[in-house]
């Protein structure tokens, strides 16, 4: 009796550990525990407009990215040479990288921010101005304006091209 209970009780163990968190996103699909962070990173690549968030417990652990302002632009720039891109994790961005980490975050009709490096830091946090840009695409590199966030007066660079 004794060995049937400890079978019982090794098997009950195993699985509760074993057995995947179902979370729930607002749509209410269900997400397995061991794919969130891959669930997580893909989405942030992708624009969309639907909301999203993921709970464990009646706790928000991840939100869906919110679009860049020229007002957060101006807030981070202040932040100069110690920006990471965990700075920017909070935004929507769309990864261009081959190669080197490469983020684009559109942030109106003629503004985007790139940051591009390493996984570790980012070698350029360029604020880029298109006069002539369509709502779908960025003119090209001769139209295009930019500047360094880091090394740069932001507010005076959006003044300057409005």
């Amino acid at each position: 009796m004794k060995k049937n209970l400890r079978i019982i009780l090794i098997v009950v163990v195993l699985l509760i550990l074993f057995t995947p968190i179902p979370i729930k996103n607002v749509d209410s699909t269900i997400v397995e525990y061991k794919s969130i962070v891959y669930s997580i990173k893909k989405y942030k690549t992708i624009n969309s407009n639907k909301n999203f968030s993921i709970e464990v417990f009646g706790k928000t652990i991840y939100s869906k990215p919110k679009p860049l302002t020229l007002d957060d632009v101006v807030e981070l720039s202040k932040k100069g040479n110690n920006l990471t891109f965990d700075d920017f994790d909070e935004y929507l961005y769309t990864d261009i990288g081959f190669g080197l980490k490469v983020e684009q975050f559109n942030i109106n009709k003629n503004y985007y921010l790139l940051v591009g490096g390493t996984s570790n830091a980012p070698f350029y946090i360029t604020l880029n101005y298109t006069k002539n840009a369509s709502e779908d695409s960025y003119a090209n590199e001769s139209d295009t304006k930019k500047i360094d966030i880091r090394e740069n007066n932001v507010e005076d660079f959006i003044r300057n091209n409005k």
